[in-house]
């Protein structure tokens, strides 16, 4: 924030000093990218999955978790305020006992990369037709890297062909798992 006016950008927490390019400028408020952390803030931790940078399912996961909460219930305040304009008390966030593993659908995506191999994972954040492999992840089930590994092999060895949009020829486009919880 620089005197009232708002910066929005990615991947820097509240606390960070950080290089930042400007990419969009409004009367109240800015985007940009991050450059470089300069100092890092003190709620600043290492993201528990090795896809934090490639995924974009967990892109609070370098906070911690009662930093999470405290950005969302102030989220929440000011989008109600600034935006809805409307003044009420908000109770605190109630935060989960664990924040892993709580998701009980996970869509994936098959697609085949350049070299012929075949990938089984989620779609990078920007990007609608690559994939990367997935190998493990902390918000789905605790199953699913292993149902994935599975399916991945399953499908390699018997060839089976992959959708492709440009064509319109393959079976596999996508992966659906739900998982009951209770």
């Amino acid at each position: 924030s620089l005197d009232g006016w708002k910066i929005f950008v990615e991947n820097v927490a509240p606390g960070d000093t950080a290089k930042v390019a400007l990419t969009k400028i409004k009367n109240n408020y800015g985007e940009g990218r991050l450059i470089e952390i300069i100092e890092k803030s003190p709620h600043r931790i290492s993201p528990r999955c090795k896809h934090f940078d490639t995924c974009g399912g967990c892109n609070w996961q370098f906070l911690s978790y009662e930093e999470q909460v405290k950005i969302k219930e102030n989220q929440v305040r000011e989008t109600l305020d600034k935006i809805g304009h409307i003044k009420c008390d908000i109770s605190p966030i109630l935060g989960c006992e664990s924040p892993w593993f709580y998701r009980n659908k996970s869509e994936l995506s098959f697609w085949e990369n350049k070299d012929g191999k075949t990938m089984l994972g989620f779609h990078p954040p920007h990007y609608h037709h690559e994939v990367f492999d997935l190998e493990e992840c902390f918000l789905q089930s605790e199953l699913l890297a292993e149902i994935v590994e599975k399916v991945r092999a399953f499908i390699t060895q018997h060839k089976i062909p992959v959708y492709k949009t440009d064509t319109h020829e393959g079976l596999l486009r996508n992966l659906i798992i739900r998982e009951g919880k209770n």
